[in-house]
């Protein structure tokens, strides 16, 4: 039989514990409450003396108006009480900075530092909470606080890809030499939406025509090769092609692929022998469909005549596909698909024919 003292003590256990989580529930939901009022409170007090700061920064340097620019500052030093709000008054300029451009881009780059926000920023770096990091190291680069440089440097061999991947970004902010430099250490973090970042980082800051393409396109590791051939489409660098077209016969798909993207938006018909080689000769049919598309841009009659051999395949896209590369470059598929073949016994190039008619027929 259990003692009566345990059974009041363990009834008094549950009900304090109960009453502990009660107590933290409504800590939690008024700190929360707390948070979302302050924070509209401080964007609703201070969007006026912002307006007027970023408005008198870009006026006339009087003495007047560097007594009113200075009165203004301090106004919104004095509402930034904590980290918090002061990590909610940054938010709102990253927002900011977003849709202003040119003498407001200089002056929230400057309203950042006067207010000590950079401090906060590589606090956050500094952490220890991967999110913490990923967020100053943001911040940092968002505003180009240059002196913040070394804050985000020491992460580039961080064991988070999210970090090492931010930290890249960064570093193209913030770097004022070689742009890309990172890529002889940080070079297996090139993927999806990151290259797209790096790309839309380097277009932003005008850094493309400082990147040495022809350097980075002798790397050993394929991933560099691929990213840095990506970018010359993406900024239509024709004047690199020659170094590019080495690379199609390359052992790794990924550099295949880029170099073929790359002759479909830049190559001339000096591209197309070596493509059609390619195209007979590889096994993957997504590099096939590659290979069809610049021929498509490229190829003159030798590729038609070798295209309308490549006709006998099971796969269908690939198929379209070269009968739409045949048009392309022919304008009379039809003509010579039907001298070629007989298309009642082949049904598939009928159909792919239809195909290419349609268009044609709603224009």
């Amino acid at each position: 039989m259990i003692p009566i003292e345990l059974i009041y003590f363990l009834n008094t256990l549950m009900a304090t514990a109960a009453i502990g989580v009660v107590i933290l529930i409504i800590v939690l939901k008024v700190r929360k409450k707390y948070r979302y009022e302050s924070e509209k409170s401080l964007l609703k007090v201070i969007e006026k003396d912002l307006n007027n700061y970023l408005i008198s920064s870009t006026e006339n340097e009087g003495v007047k108006w560097k007594s009113v620019h200075h009165y203004q500052l301090n106004e919104i030093k004095a509402k930034l009480e904590n980290s918090f709000l002061k990590g909610v008054f940054i938010r709102h300029l990253i927002s900011l900075r977003k849709n202003l451009y040119g003498e407001f881009d200089e002056v929230l780059e400057d309203l950042y530092e006067l207010l000590g926000l950079h401090e906060l920023s590589i606090k956050k770096a500094n952490s220890r909470r991967i999110t913490s990091v990923v967020r100053g190291i943001h911040e940092l680069s968002q505003f180009e606080y240059k002196s913040g440089y070394h804050h985000v440097l020491q992460h580039l061999g961080h064991s988070s890809q999210i970090v090492r991947q931010e930290t890249q970004v960064a570093l193209l902010n913030l770097s004022a030499g070689s742009p890309l430099f990172f890529l002889k250490t940080s070079w297996k973090d090139l993927s999806g939406w990151h290259i797209l970042s790096l790309h839309h980082t380097l277009l932003r800051t005008g850094l493309a025509h400082r990147v040495q393409y022809d350097y980075w396109l002798r790397n050993p590791n394929w991933e560099v090769r691929a990213f840095i051939i990506d970018m010359c489409v993406f900024f239509r660098l024709v004047a690199h092609m020659d170094n590019i077209r080495i690379h199609l016969f390359s052992d790794e798909y990924q550099v295949q692929a880029a170099v073929l993207r790359a002759v479909t938006e830049m190559g001339d018909d000096r591209d197309a022998p070596g493509v059609y080689k390619f195209l007979v000769n590889t096994d993957r049919q997504d590099l096939k469909i590659l290979s069809i598309n610049a021929l498509a841009k490229v190829g003159g009659p030798d590729e038609v005549e070798g295209l309308l051999t490549l006709l006998e395949t099971d796969h269908s896209d690939t198929l379209l596909a070269t009968v739409m590369a045949i048009e392309e470059i022919s304008g009379n598929a039809e003509e010579l698909i039907s001298n070629s073949y007989d298309l009642q016994s082949h049904i598939h190039l009928a159909t792919a024919l239809a195909h290419i008619r349609e268009p044609l027929n709603n224009s």
